[in-house]
């Protein structure tokens, strides 16, 4: 099978880090034709809080080829510009705010059901677009924060803005954190509040009186889906594009993200089915947090948590957990991830797949990358991202994106 005819090429280019304002513009500028000139990319996502001259580079070099320029923007989480407040960041079921990663202000999530927060993520989307000089917007951080080992601390939202937009839907907030806490205070509770987040599909999610847990979850999925969709009306309003980053759909419904509604949405969606990747979004890293979060240490009962966490998300996962943690997943979980999306989605999926080697956070060689995007190319999927981002990419790395996607039959 070749590829389609109108499949589709993006890429992510100078992620905000405190390195970006010492990078070269002459090595910026050659990195990046470099990878047009390798591959027939569409869509070039340049990320937040990077030198303005990096920008204009960027948009000269997309506007020879005519080609689309996109903001890589967070939605809920820091950019530099609109800080973190700690009056609207998000609550975990300890009343506390919730940390963001290694205490990092761009993982540190606020609470969409703040309005004067919401009135600001609007306002910043429009002061960002208004100067033109983006073809469309790409929203990340969509989301709440992932789980960790400890639910206690990671599981959001219950601040007071959420108890009352809760109240107006039916929904008893406080007994709906009571029986959390309850639930996780036992393996088998552990198993179930599993059960209810790893939803393989989210069509007819689970609701009703009848079940609050479950009700609260579909609850925080429709707060995600409205400031998504308040977002996207500001950026239509400017003419542009939008993409949107979502957790793989396995992993999605844990996030408050709900793919069939945002599909409705935003143009695009690209899952980020990061089989090797030790980091937030990261499949290994996320289902080590949630091996952790069921306990139980020994070998044999270890190897009961792994089966039925195999079970729950549809992908073999490991039975020798370092793998996991080094190596990653097998490229069949690429093409059952992108199944589960097709369900879900009518827009055009763009599947995120990372082609950066950082040690002790991202791992791939040419044999691996090779299988991954043969597993890509025989899923139908309608293109991908190339991610996080070019300037840690190999130029071997994109020839071989060029030999199999464009070249070889598969």
């Amino acid at each position: 099978m070749k590829k389609q005819a109108n499949f589709q090429f993006a890429i992510q280019f100078l992620e905000p880090c405190p390195q970006v304002v010492d990078y070269n513009p002459e090595r910026v500028k050659e990195k990046l034709q470099t990878a047009l000139s390798i591959l027939p990319i569409s869509i070039l996502i340049i990320g937040w809080k990077i030198p303005e001259d990096f920008v204009d580079i960027c948009r000269e070099e997309t506007n020879k080829i005519g080609i689309k320029l996109y903001r890589w923007q967070p939605l809920l989480t820091s950019d530099g510009e609109l800080p973190v407040t700690k009056d609207y960041q998000v609550i975990g079921l300890n009343g506390n705010p919730v940390r963001g990663f290694n205490n990092m202000p761009s993982f540190t999530f606020m609470c969409p059901n703040h309005e004067p927060f919401r009135e600001q993520i609007l306002e910043h989307t429009a002061d960002i677009l208004c100067p033109g000089k983006y073809d469309g917007i790409f929203l990340d951080r969509m989301r709440y924060p992932a789980l960790t080992h400890d639910l206690n601390d990671s599981l959001a939202c219950f601040c007071p803005a959420c108890q009352e937009a809760a109240e107006t839907v039916g929904l008893d907030h406080n007994q709906v954190k009571v029986d959390i806490i309850n639930k996780i205070s036992t393996y088998k509770g552990r198993c179930e509040l599993l059960r209810s987040l790893l939803l393989p599909d989210s069509i007819n999610p689970p609701s009703g009186k009848e079940n609050p847990i479950a009700q609260y979850f579909a609850f925080r999925t429709d707060c995600i889906t409205g400031i998504v969709r308040e977002a996207t009306q500001v950026a239509r309003s400017f003419g542009v594009d939008v993409g949107l980053d979502c957790f793989s759909p396995a992993l999605s419904w844990s996030v408050g993200q709900d793919m069939h509604s945002l599909d409705k949405i935003g143009d695009w969606v690209k899952p980020m089915t990061y089989l090797h990747t030790f980091a937030p979004a990261g499949l290994p890293f996320e289902l080590n947090e949630m091996l952790t979060f069921l306990g139980k240490s020994s070998k044999h009962e270890l190897s009961a948590n792994l089966k039925f966490l195999s079970q729950l998300v549809g992908f073999p996962i490991p039975k020798d957990r370092r793998v996991l943690m080094t190596r990653g997943l097998d490229s069949l979980t690429l093409s059952r991830e992108i199944a589960k999306a097709k369900r879900l989605l009518t827009k055009p999926l763009l599947e995120g797949i990372e082609l950066v080697q950082l040690p002790g956070i991202t791992w791939i060689d040419q044999v691996q990358l090779q299988k991954d995007l043969h597993a890509i190319l025989e899923s139908a999927a309608d293109g991908i991202v190339i991610s996080w981002d070019l300037w840690h990419i190999r130029t071997e790395h994109l020839q071989t994106i060029k030999d199999i996607m464009l070249t070889h039959p598969s």
